[in-house]
């Protein structure tokens, strides 16, 4: 069953980079030479979102894009999710520069394990941060990013 709560009140940069940290965390722990950056915009709409992390908790699928196209008609407006949650996806990743938990390197984003040690979280996230774990377990199978795109309806 999909939760009903408002959104908006875990759109602030601390848990926005809270997630987008513990889904580098889960990532480079199969790829250790960083991440695309454009791995990142799909952090929130697929951990905040209620319908789309719904679908990827739920699902027993370890392919992405095996997800999408099972569920393609729900994902019809991935595209407006995703923009709607550039702002905060933005503001997490300042607020993680400026805490020294990532940094830039050769069009990288890498994750400083020493600052960035989330061993306890409320209970009410548990959602959220199950979907990161997930989310970054099929991304980290090395899928063309393109690929994820088109199947998801985003053009660039």
């Amino acid at each position: 069953m999909i939760e009903k709560y408002e959104i908006n009140k875990f759109l602030n940069p601390a848990f926005s980079g809270f997630l987008i940290a513990n889904f580098l965390k889960d990532f480079s722990k199969k790829n250790t030479n960083g991440i695309e950056p454009i791995y990142i915009l799909f952090v929130l709409p697929f951990s905040i979102h209620p319908e789309f992390r719904y679908l990827l908790n739920e699902a027993n699928i370890k392919n992405i894009i095996l997800i999408i196209e099972r569920n393609k008609n729900r994902f019809n407006s991935f595209d407006k999710v995703l923009n709607y949650f550039l702002p905060y996806t933005y503001e997490g990743l300042y607020f993680l520069v400026k805490a020294k938990v990532i940094k830039i390197e050769n069009d990288k984003i890498i994750l400083n394990p020493r600052s960035f040690k989330p061993n306890n979280y409320d209970k009410y996230i548990r959602n959220e941060v199950k979907a990161v774990k997930k989310l970054a377990s099929l991304l980290a199978n090395k899928f063309d990013v393109l690929t994820i795109l088109k199947s998801l309806g985003i053009e660039l």
